[in-house]
């Protein structure tokens, strides 16, 4: 059982620093491009990298031709980015969380702009310098994640950056 993968679906991640209630600067973080999933896709698997090297059902597979497939399965240890996957697979659509770590600021950066606050957004697309309108919020949760910023962050991680 495989589900479609929903190609109107461009996830991006906005963050929008602030300085009290100014705007500092914005990143956009191309989600689709960095989450690694399992799934399937019609990205070619190459024949050197099954042949002589994977196991069907405990036997070593000699004969793979990628020429003979259309769509080729992804997983175990071996994901693709989320914007390749065509289909996903039972597994990774019925685990419904996928988690993945943004380093949104350096403490260095935080500290030299005053940023005191950051809004974190879930958005159908990228947040341009040239556009006047948010990226609309289609999917996820539309009210995002407020991080507050003090001296206690710092401190509660130990320093760290």
């Amino acid at each position: 059982i495989v589900y479609n993968r929903n190609l109107n679906f461009n996830p991006w991640a906005v963050a929008i620093f602030y300085k009290d209630d100014e705007v500092i600067t914005t990143k956009s973080f191309d989600l689709g491009s960095l989450i690694k999933v399992e799934g399937f896709s019609e990205k070619k698997i190459e024949n050197d990298q099954v042949n002589n090297i994977a196991y069907d059902n405990g036997q070593l597979i000699t004969n793979y031709n990628s020429a003979d497939y259309s769509v080729f399965g992804y997983g175990i240890g071996y994901e693709i980015s989320m914007n390749e996957i065509k289909y996903f697979s039972r597994g990774s659509y019925d685990g419904g969380n996928i988690n993945y770590t943004l380093i949104l600021a350096s403490k260095e950066d935080i500290l030299s702009n005053d940023i005191n606050r950051i809004a974190l957004f879930l958005t159908n697309g990228e947040l341009k310098s040239d556009e006047n309108n948010f990226p609309e919020l289609t999917y996820g949760v539309g009210e995002g994640k407020m991080f507050y910023i003090d001296g206690r962050v710092f401190e509660e991680l130990g320093g760290g950056e």
